[in-house]
């Protein structure tokens, strides 16, 4: 009921419609018979925007260009692989 009646003080519920919605409230039911007056109603912000999204520089929808690798990515990597040999060639001398 008080977002119904705020809704209608702020206009954005129309003079005609107010008393409908507020007929098929006090005669409802059901909590489906509550379901229109509900839709008619203006949505509310229920939770608060991340302050990732909100510093964002993007409009919404649009992805982030993707960040030049890191030149410690390719030294992981290096050292990777060359751990990778020696493991394999212990394993060989050891087995053979």
């Amino acid at each position: 009921m008080e977002r119904l009646n705020a809704a209608y003080a702020s206009g954005d519920i129309s003079e005609d419609a107010y008393p409908g919605l507020l007929d098929a409230v006090f005669s409802a039911t059901t909590l489906g018979d509550v379901a229109p007056v509900v839709g008619a109603l203006p949505g509310e912000v229920t939770y608060q925007v991340p302050a990732v999204i909100d510093t964002g520089n993007q409009r919404p929808g649009e992805l982030a260009q993707a960040r030049a690798a890191s030149p410690m990515l390719g030294i992981a990597i290096a050292a990777g692989v060359v751990l990778a040999v020696i493991v394999l060639l212990t394993l060989v001398w050891f087995l053979f």
